[in-house]
Protein backbone atom coordinates (compact mmCIF):
# COMPACT_ATOMS: atom_id res chain seq x y z
CA UNK A 1 0.00 0.00 0.00
CA UNK A 2 1.36 3.32 -1.02
CA UNK A 3 0.33 6.71 -0.58
CA UNK A 4 1.72 10.14 -0.53
CA UNK A 5 1.40 14.07 -0.27
CA UNK A 6 3.07 16.95 -1.39
CA UNK A 7 3.15 20.57 -1.60
CA UNK A 8 4.01 23.17 -3.90
CA UNK A 9 5.87 25.90 -2.52
CA UNK A 10 6.47 28.04 -5.50
CA UNK A 11 6.45 27.52 -9.65
CA UNK A 12 9.55 25.84 -9.73
CA UNK A 13 10.01 23.36 -6.40
CA UNK A 14 7.75 20.63 -4.89
CA UNK A 15 8.01 19.06 -1.51
CA UNK A 16 6.49 15.40 -1.46
CA UNK A 17 6.53 12.99 1.19
CA UNK A 18 5.71 9.03 1.02
CA UNK A 19 4.72 6.23 2.92
CA UNK A 20 4.44 2.18 1.94
CA UNK A 21 3.49 -0.55 3.72
CA UNK A 22 3.28 -4.67 2.89
CA UNK A 23 0.81 -6.61 3.76
CA UNK A 24 2.57 -9.61 3.05
CA UNK A 25 4.93 -11.93 4.25
CA UNK A 26 7.92 -10.47 3.44
CA UNK A 27 9.92 -10.41 6.93
CA UNK A 28 12.83 -7.86 5.95
CA UNK A 29 11.21 -4.58 5.49
CA UNK A 30 7.37 -3.86 6.51
CA UNK A 31 7.38 -0.28 5.71
CA UNK A 32 9.41 3.16 4.55
CA UNK A 33 9.01 6.68 4.67
CA UNK A 34 10.32 8.93 1.82
CA UNK A 35 10.59 12.44 1.19
CA UNK A 36 11.75 14.50 -2.00
CA UNK A 37 12.22 17.78 -3.15
CA UNK A 38 11.03 18.05 -7.26
CA UNK A 39 13.10 21.13 -8.46
CA UNK A 40 12.03 22.34 -12.55
CA UNK A 41 14.95 24.56 -14.32
CA UNK A 42 12.31 26.40 -16.71
CA UNK A 43 13.64 28.46 -19.98
CA UNK A 44 11.99 31.95 -20.08
CA UNK A 45 8.37 32.21 -21.24
CA UNK A 46 8.07 33.17 -25.10
CA UNK A 47 4.75 32.78 -25.15
CA UNK A 48 1.64 30.65 -24.84
CA UNK A 49 3.41 27.79 -27.24
CA UNK A 50 6.04 27.58 -25.29
CA UNK A 51 3.78 27.28 -22.05
CA UNK A 52 1.96 23.93 -23.60
CA UNK A 53 4.73 22.10 -24.25
CA UNK A 54 6.50 22.52 -21.16
CA UNK A 55 3.04 21.38 -19.71
CA UNK A 56 3.09 18.38 -21.79
CA UNK A 57 6.71 17.31 -20.79
CA UNK A 58 5.41 17.43 -17.39
CA UNK A 59 2.74 15.40 -17.66
CA UNK A 60 4.54 13.08 -19.63
CA UNK A 61 6.76 12.94 -17.06
CA UNK A 62 4.44 12.35 -14.06
CA UNK A 63 2.53 9.70 -16.63
CA UNK A 64 5.53 7.80 -16.37
CA UNK A 65 6.12 8.15 -12.27
CA UNK A 66 2.56 6.78 -12.18
CA UNK A 67 3.12 3.81 -14.49
CA UNK A 68 6.52 3.11 -13.04
CA UNK A 69 4.49 2.87 -8.95
CA UNK A 70 1.92 0.58 -10.85
CA UNK A 71 4.43 -1.51 -11.86
CA UNK A 72 6.17 -1.89 -8.44
CA UNK A 73 2.81 -2.46 -6.75
CA UNK A 74 3.07 -5.34 -9.49
CA UNK A 75 5.98 -6.59 -8.52
CA UNK A 76 5.66 -6.06 -4.71
CA UNK A 77 2.12 -7.95 -4.61
CA UNK A 78 3.70 -11.41 -6.78
CA UNK A 79 6.81 -11.32 -4.49
CA UNK A 80 4.24 -11.67 -1.34
CA UNK A 81 2.03 -14.51 -3.24
CA UNK A 82 5.66 -16.31 -3.77
CA UNK A 83 6.02 -15.87 -0.49
CA UNK A 84 3.20 -17.19 0.97
CA UNK A 85 3.52 -20.33 -1.56
CA UNK A 86 7.15 -20.85 -0.37
CA UNK A 87 5.22 -21.05 3.58
CA UNK A 88 2.45 -23.41 1.84
CA UNK A 89 5.03 -25.76 0.87
CA UNK A 90 7.08 -25.70 4.06
CA UNK A 91 4.12 -26.72 5.80
CA UNK A 92 3.37 -29.51 3.35
CA UNK A 93 6.85 -30.29 3.50
CA UNK A 94 6.89 -30.39 7.25
CA UNK A 95 3.77 -32.66 7.78
CA UNK A 96 4.67 -35.33 5.04
CA UNK A 97 8.16 -35.47 6.34
CA UNK A 98 7.11 -36.08 10.04
CA UNK A 99 4.91 -39.02 8.64
CA UNK A 100 8.04 -40.32 7.22
CA UNK A 101 10.22 -43.51 8.71
CA UNK A 102 13.92 -42.80 9.98
CA UNK A 103 16.26 -45.43 8.14
CA UNK A 104 16.89 -46.76 11.57
CA UNK A 105 13.29 -48.04 12.21
CA UNK A 106 13.11 -49.58 8.62
CA UNK A 107 17.01 -51.47 9.84
CA UNK A 108 15.41 -52.24 12.80
CA UNK A 109 12.42 -54.05 11.11
CA UNK A 110 14.44 -55.92 8.65
CA UNK A 111 16.84 -57.26 11.26
CA UNK A 112 13.80 -58.52 12.77
CA UNK A 113 12.43 -59.92 9.96
CA UNK A 114 15.29 -61.89 9.11
CA UNK A 115 15.73 -62.93 13.03
CA UNK A 116 12.39 -64.41 12.55
CA UNK A 117 12.99 -66.19 9.10
CA UNK A 118 16.44 -67.75 10.09
CA UNK A 119 14.48 -68.49 13.44
CA UNK A 120 11.76 -70.50 11.35
CA UNK A 121 14.87 -72.08 9.20
CA UNK A 122 16.36 -73.21 11.95
CA UNK A 123 13.65 -75.47 13.37
CA UNK A 124 12.74 -76.64 10.31
CA UNK A 125 16.01 -78.19 9.50
CA UNK A 126 15.89 -80.03 13.09
CA UNK A 127 13.48 -82.20 11.13
CA UNK A 128 14.87 -84.15 8.55
CA UNK A 129 11.95 -86.67 8.37
CA UNK A 130 10.26 -83.78 6.72
CA UNK A 131 10.61 -83.44 2.80
CA UNK A 132 9.53 -79.63 3.49
CA UNK A 133 12.25 -79.32 6.23
CA UNK A 134 14.96 -78.96 3.89
CA UNK A 135 13.72 -76.14 1.82
CA UNK A 136 14.77 -72.75 2.65
CA UNK A 137 12.35 -69.82 3.31
CA UNK A 138 11.20 -68.01 -0.58
CA UNK A 139 11.46 -64.63 0.21
CA UNK A 140 14.30 -62.25 -0.72
CA UNK A 141 16.45 -60.41 1.50
CA UNK A 142 17.39 -56.41 1.76
CA UNK A 143 20.24 -53.97 2.56
CA UNK A 144 19.66 -50.92 3.07
CA UNK A 145 23.15 -48.65 1.59
CA UNK A 146 23.58 -44.91 2.33
CA UNK A 147 26.82 -43.67 1.30
CA UNK A 148 28.28 -41.12 4.12
CA UNK A 149 31.58 -39.95 2.16
CA UNK A 150 33.19 -39.61 -1.56
CA UNK A 151 35.07 -42.58 -0.97
CA UNK A 152 31.60 -44.51 -0.11
CA UNK A 153 30.66 -44.03 -3.67
CA UNK A 154 33.64 -45.99 -5.06
CA UNK A 155 32.56 -49.15 -3.62
CA UNK A 156 33.47 -51.92 -5.52
CA UNK A 157 30.60 -54.13 -7.58
CA UNK A 158 28.70 -56.27 -5.35
CA UNK A 159 29.21 -60.21 -6.64
CA UNK A 160 25.40 -61.08 -5.79
CA UNK A 161 23.11 -60.87 -7.89
CA UNK A 162 20.63 -57.76 -7.17
CA UNK A 163 18.64 -55.30 -7.88
CA UNK A 164 18.85 -51.50 -6.76
CA UNK A 165 16.67 -48.57 -6.03
CA UNK A 166 16.74 -44.67 -5.08
CA UNK A 167 14.60 -44.05 -1.56
CA UNK A 168 13.04 -41.40 -1.17
CA UNK A 169 10.75 -41.93 1.88
CA UNK A 170 9.59 -44.92 3.93
CA UNK A 171 5.67 -44.44 4.97
CA UNK A 172 3.29 -46.66 6.92
CA UNK A 173 -0.46 -45.20 5.14
CA UNK A 174 -0.47 -45.38 1.23
CA UNK A 175 -2.47 -41.70 1.53
CA UNK A 176 1.28 -39.96 3.08
CA UNK A 177 2.83 -42.09 0.16
CA UNK A 178 0.90 -40.77 -2.89
CA UNK A 179 0.77 -37.06 -1.09
CA UNK A 180 4.68 -37.28 -0.92
CA UNK A 181 5.14 -39.04 -4.69
CA UNK A 182 2.35 -35.85 -5.93
CA UNK A 183 4.53 -33.55 -4.43
CA UNK A 184 7.88 -34.61 -5.44
CA UNK A 185 6.19 -34.70 -9.68
CA UNK A 186 5.11 -31.37 -9.09
CA UNK A 187 8.18 -29.29 -7.21
CA UNK A 188 11.06 -31.27 -9.05
CA UNK A 189 9.56 -33.43 -11.97
CA UNK A 190 11.15 -36.39 -10.80
CA UNK A 191 8.70 -39.92 -11.53
CA UNK A 192 8.69 -42.71 -8.61
CA UNK A 193 6.98 -45.67 -7.76
CA UNK A 194 5.58 -46.83 -4.62
CA UNK A 195 7.04 -50.61 -3.71
CA UNK A 196 6.23 -52.52 -0.67
CA UNK A 197 8.64 -55.41 0.25
CA UNK A 198 7.20 -59.00 -0.59
CA UNK A 199 6.96 -61.48 2.71
CA UNK A 200 7.73 -58.55 5.02
CA UNK A 201 5.60 -58.34 8.52
CA UNK A 202 5.34 -54.70 8.23
CA UNK A 203 3.76 -53.34 5.30
CA UNK A 204 6.05 -50.00 5.09
CA UNK A 205 5.57 -48.08 1.15
CA UNK A 206 8.65 -47.13 -0.25
CA UNK A 207 8.48 -43.89 -2.28
CA UNK A 208 11.28 -44.77 -4.87
CA UNK A 209 12.59 -43.24 -7.61
CA UNK A 210 10.89 -44.88 -10.91
CA UNK A 211 14.05 -46.56 -12.76
CA UNK A 212 15.91 -49.51 -10.86
CA UNK A 213 19.29 -50.59 -11.45
CA UNK A 214 21.12 -53.59 -12.06
CA UNK A 215 24.19 -52.97 -10.95
CA UNK A 216 25.27 -51.42 -7.53
CA UNK A 217 27.95 -48.96 -9.11
CA UNK A 218 25.70 -47.64 -11.51
CA UNK A 219 23.45 -47.16 -8.37
CA UNK A 220 26.27 -45.39 -6.06
CA UNK A 221 26.35 -42.48 -9.76
CA UNK A 222 22.76 -41.90 -9.89
CA UNK A 223 22.29 -41.57 -6.02
CA UNK A 224 25.21 -39.05 -6.08
CA UNK A 225 23.39 -37.27 -8.93
CA UNK A 226 20.19 -36.85 -7.26
CA UNK A 227 21.30 -36.38 -4.29
CA UNK A 228 22.57 -32.97 -5.64
CA UNK A 229 19.91 -32.30 -7.29
CA UNK A 230 17.73 -32.28 -4.14
CA UNK A 231 20.38 -29.93 -2.40
CA UNK A 232 19.36 -27.21 -5.12
CA UNK A 233 15.31 -27.50 -3.89
CA UNK A 234 14.33 -24.95 -1.21
CA UNK A 235 13.08 -26.25 1.26
CA UNK A 236 14.80 -30.06 0.75
CA UNK A 237 11.96 -32.17 -0.12
CA UNK A 238 13.65 -35.18 1.73
CA UNK A 239 13.83 -35.97 5.50
CA UNK A 240 17.67 -36.32 5.39
CA UNK A 241 19.21 -38.06 2.19
CA UNK A 242 18.27 -40.06 -0.40
CA UNK A 243 19.46 -43.76 -0.17
CA UNK A 244 19.64 -47.55 -2.06
CA UNK A 245 17.20 -50.25 -1.45
CA UNK A 246 19.76 -53.20 -2.14
CA UNK A 247 17.12 -56.38 -2.86
CA UNK A 248 19.78 -59.49 -3.00
CA UNK A 249 17.63 -62.67 -4.86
Amino acid sequence: MYGNIGLRLNENIRLIYGYEYSRGFSYVARGGHGISLQIGFHQQKKGPVQNNADAGAMEEIFAKLDQQEAEMEKLKTRSDSLDKNLMLLRQELEALQNKQLSKDDIIAAIDQYFERAEHNQTRQTEKPSSAESSKKPNHEKYRIISPKTEADFDAPEDSLPAGYKLVFGVYQLATYAKQYQRLLKREAGFETTLIQLPDHPRKYIYVCMAKDFDSLLEALSSLKTLRQQLKLNNPPLTKGEAWILQTIK
